[in-house]
């Protein structure tokens, strides 16, 4: 029997949680230090597979390729693109885009082991950083 006037804790916790906005943690700055403020900023600096493949979809740009941090690769796009815009009317008009697709779709394999070792560094990096200032100047 439970005590009359008394309010169960379950209902004071989570009417609480139901007003505060949704993800509001997320937008908390934890900056002054420890693993709350490394999580936060590893959770923005970490790439996405799911945005790398949505952006592999204007694979002609090669917005996938900066997005995931190699710059040559995304110039080779946009060279290819362009040589497809130059070529236009030549009999080898056929090159430029038989090359993008074949790198278009080795893009589809190559973006998970790229966004896999990108955030491997990214951590790692973090850490390495968040070390180095726990240990202040030498």
């Amino acid at each position: 029997m439970p005590l009359q006037g008394v309010i169960p804790i379950d209902i004071v916790i989570l009417g609480h949680f139901k007003r505060m906005p949704k993800k509001r943690w997320q937008q908390m700055d934890l900056q002054g230090g420890g693993l709350q403020g490394l999580n936060l900023s590893l959770k923005k600096a970490l790439r996405k597979r799911g945005f790398a493949y949505a952006l592999w979809l204007l694979f002609p740009l090669g917005l996938h390729r900066l997005y995931l941090r190699e710059p040559w690769g995304a110039m080779a796009y946009v060279l290819l693109t362009l040589g497809t815009w130059l070529l236009w009317q030549s009999p080898w008009a056929w090159v430029p885009p038989a090359l993008m697709l074949a790198l278009a779709l080795f893009d589809l394999y190559w973006i998970d082991q790229r966004v896999t070792a990108l955030n491997k560094r990214i951590r790692m990096e973090a850490f390495f950083r968040a070390a180095q200032k726990a240990k202040g100047p030498p």
